[in-house]
């Protein structure tokens, strides 16, 4: 996949973790977990030309996150 340029990404909505769990509980119900426990993650990364619709965003638990799904990202 192609970095795109920063000045030409879609820029990172800092709302939309508040979007994504109201949207997400409306379409799926809610699924009733600690949604401290979990970050939203871009499956096509900003960085790659990704957006911030909610069908390109899927809760992951923080440890998966951070330890595997991003590392994975900032090796790719």
């Amino acid at each position: 996949m192609k970095v795109i340029p920063v000045e030409d990404r879609e820029k990172r909505d800092k709302k939309i973790r508040d979007k994504y769990k109201s949207w997400y509980k409306k379409k799926y119900g809610d699924p009733k977990w600690n949604w401290d426990d979990y970050e939203i993650h871009h499956i096509i990364p900003l960085q790659y030309g990704g957006d911030n619709n909610m069908n390109n965003l899927f809760p992951l638990k923080k440890d998966f996150h951070r330890k595997t799904v991003t590392p994975w990202w900032a090796g790719y």
